[in-house]
């Protein structure tokens, strides 16, 4: 049993104390065994543990015995715990002399580190101020290879190469001095005030390439100007022009495109001299576009010459609309109808030509471009003759604006006018010699179609073009389609009146002797040849000329009015002249439809032709319609109808008198407006259409009537007498002209 306060209990606390596994969880278990109360408690709470249930019950003795075995066992390893501490304490002095050598050489070891620590401090110190250094003179290296650089960009630029000086006063003049220019030009450069103003070098060297510009300019400068005099002495023939037509266009066409492939590569000369000296530039501009307009001025002219000998007038000054001698040889009676129906019918406009006023197919050969006969000694119309003069024109104009714009990019309105005003002054000539003695309108206004055409294709071409020298050269021709407007139109204007002069000073008894009312007269026949070619054309130009060919057109209309109703007139009072006014409208205003004319270009002879047929209509009904519908039209007029004694002034037996007499042999005198309308109407549609007319108008008349007495007396006159009539009218005319309606297609 172990008694309180014993000596060895605390010995044994003490040295587990010291034991480096110790805890505070041990001393709290040491307390608890050295208590035996402490044991009682514990075991008391934790009797229960099926653990300390089973230690308790170890060998079966009594708890007592057990503490006590355990307290005996912890006695004798604390007596050897000592023993074991005692016999081993000599070695643990001698352990703790080597850990106090060992703090000795450490402490050593510490202050050869501290050393070598402030040695690396210092070599720090070193290096950063190296890296310092390092960076200091990489800027310092920067700089000079900069400075390298651009002082040798500067020599570069400055230094002359060997043998450019040479080159530029005696080399030859070709490819090879474009690249001796172009180095010259680079080391200009390097004169530019702005880029290095006050450099000692440049300021050296700029006189001597000031020199050798002067000298490139001088040199470049003969050299163009030489080779556009040579431009004009190539091909001495041409001034003479002495061949045929497509050996002269050829031989044209020729000369522009030599004289433009001969300078094309001096390009870069004409460039140099632009950037460098403006006035030699403009000098030599100014010397090509002077010597090119005088070559194909020469040209224009020389073509003209040729090819106004070999012009064909179509309509020449025998030729009238009205012949007196011609209309009594070759149209004794009435005209052939065949030669009528080949005009009327035919089936392809262009095929039939039987007429010298007729247009034919000279328009199709202008708009198709057909080229004139190249065979010497034959000859053409005056328009194709033009349209091939303006071809040319056209072409080389075309071209030149290409070829100019790429050599000379910096031009004037005045470079043009040099160019091109010599030449189309020699057109402007060779149009009005054509015109002076010409008197065919059809020619004259397919002229102004040609030159209207040429005009369209510049101004194309020109507005495409987005360069300022496009407008000035599109100014140029301006001005040259109105002067050349300005001498053809009157022109034009005279061949017309020529042909309308021959209308009235015709004598009237030779024009209507032997005329039928129905076939078709020598002079409808011209005119409505002429009229519809001049119309057919008129559609095709601008705005202003179709202005001046409206106002010819209307003269031609009034004149041809005038002299048709004086030929009416001469042809008595009777029916015959109103049909004969009639049928020659009617065949103008069929062969305007023919060809296809506007509706605005056919309205004048359409008011014509109502105006004739509203005179008609009265005419052909006979004069006992004509006087049953004066009777019934003055009854219409009675606006009060009272008579004496305050009786109406129509009674109902006038009234039925009236009705009477109009429904009376109606039959008969739809048979007789038939025969009439047959032997005087050329066409079958026109017989049908007048008769028609006519039966409305007197249907017309007659329901007015009936209105009129039915409302007098508020009752029909005569039950279902409207009717009736109608009915029986509409039956009659249904019958009498069913044929012509089936001939005519109604």
């Amino acid at each position: 049993m172990v008694m309180e306060g014993d000596p060895s209990d605390s010995i044994l606390e003490a040295h587990l104390e010291d034991q480096p596994g110790f805890t505070s969880d041990d001393k709290e278990v040491m307390d608890i065994l050295n208590d035996p109360d402490s044991i009682k408690e514990e075991l008391v709470r934790y009797g229960d543990d099926d653990v300390i249930g089973d230690a308790l019950k170890v060998g079966g003795g009594d708890l007592w015995q057990y503490a006590q075995k355990l307290e005996a066992d912890l006695r004798q390893t604390e007596a050897e715990s000592i023993e074991d501490y005692v016999r081993q304490s000599s070695g643990v002095a001698e352990l703790r002399l080597h850990i106090e050598a060992c703090d000795e050489m450490l402490k050593t070891f510490e202050d050869v580190l501290t050393t070598c620590q402030s040695e690396l401090g210092g070599m720090g110190n070193t290096i950063m101020d190296m890296k310092r250094r390092a960076n200091s003179l990489e800027v310092l290296a920067n700089n000079r290879k900069s400075a390298e650089q651009r002082l040798a960009a500067l020599i570069d630029g400055i230094a002359m190469p060997p043998g450019l000086a040479r080159a530029i006063h005696e080399g030859e003049i070709n490819d090879g001095m474009i690249e001796h220019l172009q180095t010259l030009e680079a080391k200009l450069s390097f004169l530019d005030p702005h880029l290095n103003k006050g450099r000692v070098a440049v300021d050296h060297v700029k006189p001597l390439l000031d020199r050798l510009k002067s000298k490139a300019v001088d040199r470049l400068r003969d050299h163009l100007l030489r080779k556009i005099r040579s431009l004009d002495s190539d091909h001495p023939f041409l001034h003479t022009f002495n061949l045929s037509h497509s050996q002269g266009s050829s031989a044209i066409k020729k000369q522009h495109q030599e004289g433009q492939d001969k300078l094309r590569k001096d390009c870069a000369f004409v460039k140099f001299l632009l950037d460098h000296h403006e006035e030699v530039y403009r000098e030599v501009m100014s010397k090509y576009f002077e010597t090119m307009g005088g070559i194909l001025s020469a040209h224009f002219r020389s073509e003209f010459r040729v090819r106004q000998s070999s012009i064909r007038e179509v309509i020449r000054a025998d030729h009238r609309l009205i012949d007196i001698s011609e209309v009594k040889s070759r149209f004794p009676s009435r005209l052939i109808p065949d030669k009528l129906k080949s005009f009327h019918f035919r089936s392809e406009r262009g095929q039939s030509d039987h007429s010298t006023f007729s247009l034919g197919g000279r328009l199709d050969h202008i708009m198709q471009y057909v080229e004139c006969d190249e065979e010497e000694g034959v000859s053409s119309p005056p328009e194709l003759v033009l349209q091939a003069i303006m071809q040319n024109l056209v072409d080389m104009v075309l071209s030149e604006h290409e070829f100019a714009s790429s050599l000379f990019p910096r031009r004037s309105k005045e470079m043009y006018a040099k160019l091109l005003s010599q030449t189309l002054e020699v057109i402007k000539e060779g149009v009005s010699v054509m015109v002076k003695s010409c008197v065919d309108p059809i020619a004259i206004l397919l002229m102004i179609y040609c030159v209207q055409v040429a005009q369209s294709k510049i101004s194309e071409k020109m507005n495409v073009a987005e360069e300022a020298g496009a407008a000035e050269e599109e100014d140029i021709f301006q001005d040259f389609f109105l002067q050349f407007s300005m001498l053809v139109w009157p022109r034009f204007k005279h061949a017309v009146q020529l042909q309308m002069d021959s209308v009235r000073s015709a004598s009237l008894h030779a024009l209507t002797s032997r005329s039928s009312t129905k076939d078709v007269h020598v002079l409808t026949l011209r005119f409505a040849e002429l009229s519809s070619a001049l119309l057919d054309i008129q559609t095709r130009l601008n705005a202003n000329s179709v202005q001046m060919a409206k106002a010819t057109n209307k003269y031609m209309i009034k004149e041809l009015e005038k002299v048709v109703k004086e030929m009416k007139n001469a042809m008595g009072s009777g029916l015959q002249g109103n049909f004969f006014a009639f049928n020659q409208f009617d065949h103008i205003l069929q062969a305007y439809y023919e060809i296809g004319l506007p509706a605005q270009s056919c309205l004048p002879l359409r008011m014509l032709l109502d105006e004739q047929t509203n005179v008609l209509i009265p005419a052909v009904l006979g004069k006992r319609f004509l006087e049953l519908s004066a009777e019934m039209k003055r009854y219409l007029q009675v606006e009060e109808g009272e008579g004496e004694g305050g009786e109406p002034s129509l009674t109902k037996e006038k009234a039925k008198e009236i009705l009477d007499a109009f429904t009376r042999g109606w039959k008969e005198e739809f048979v007789r407006l038939k025969r009439l309308l047959q032997d005087n109407i050329a066409r079958v549609e026109n017989e049908f259409l007048l008769a028609k007319k006519a039966f409305m108008h007197m249907h017309l008349i007659v329901t007015r009537f009936l209105k009129t007495v039915n409302d007098m007396y508020e009752v029909e006159l005569l039950p279902n007498s409207t009717s009736d009539i109608e009915q029986n009218l509409f039956q009659q005319f249904e019958e009498i002209f069913k044929l012509e309606e089936e001939d005519a297609g109604i």
